[in-house]
């Protein structure tokens, strides 16, 4: 899916949209989620048609590889989660369910490190026990872009009813394939220049495993509370 197939999409729900009565009205809500904590903000465009804008973030520590071997490096690192988002909600039958559309700005990093500590030295690379103990490599996952979003909810957040409620998503991002860099710290001149080569190897490995995240997986939970 990309930027003008959504354009399209997001075009037909508020055609489909403008032929009923103005809703309007104002919710903000908190929620966490997959994109991490953040704040939404509604506003009721008709009945059926609302605008949403959003900003979660999150930074948590994770592994990044290893295969439970004695010998494989292990990445230890944090992912940093920011992301801005603005799209639509269409609520087809006028009531709590609806379908969102829109893009997400995301300044998302998976970045790591890895010190080999095997005596006899750890993969890297092509090469079986190729790093020595006491040096390291470093990974960095770039997943940021604006990325277009699509999900199915819960919750219309300036729906007439009680001004306290609940809501829920559940989708994906259409986030692409994350960029990946890998380098090395070595000892002595020499061997960096061999730790570098391997270093493009390593990266080419994780960069093939990374395809397999092209799209990534929304559910969010959420308490709002709409202006009278």
């Amino acid at each position: 899916m990309n930027i003008q197939r959504l354009s399209v999409a997001v075009a037909t729900l508020l055609f489909s949209s403008l032929t009923f009565a103005k809703a309007g009205g104002l919710a903000f809500g908190l929620s966490a989620g997959t994109l991490g904590f953040g704040l939404d903000a509604v506003y009721g465009l008709t009945d059926r048609l609302n605008v949403r804008a959003n900003y979660r973030a999150y930074d948590y520590s994770t592994d990044i590889e290893g295969d439970g071997d004695g010998d494989e490096l292990r990445y230890k690192g944090d992912l940093e989660l920011a992301n801005l988002g603005l799209g639509l909600d269409f609520h087809p039958f006028a009531g709590a369910f609806r379908l969102s559309v829109g893009v997400q700005n995301s300044d998302n990093r998976l970045m790591g490190i890895a010190t080999c500590e095997q005596a006899g030295g750890c993969d890297f690379g092509d090469q079986n026990n190729f790093l020595l103990t006491g040096e390291s490599a470093q990974v960095d996952v770039d997943l940021s872009g604006t990325h277009p979003y699509a999900t199915l909810g819960w919750g219309n957040a300036v729906s007439e009813g009680s001004a306290l409620g609940v809501f829920f998503d559940l989708g994906v991002m259409f986030q692409g394939t994350p960029t990946v860099n890998v380098t090395a710290s070595c000892n002595g001149a020499l061997r960096q220049g061999f730790c570098d080569a391997e270093a493009q190897d390593e990266e080419a490995e994780i960069q093939k495993e990374a395809e397999d995240f092209e799209i990534f997986p929304i559910v969010n939970l959420g308490l709002r509370w709409r202006f009278q």
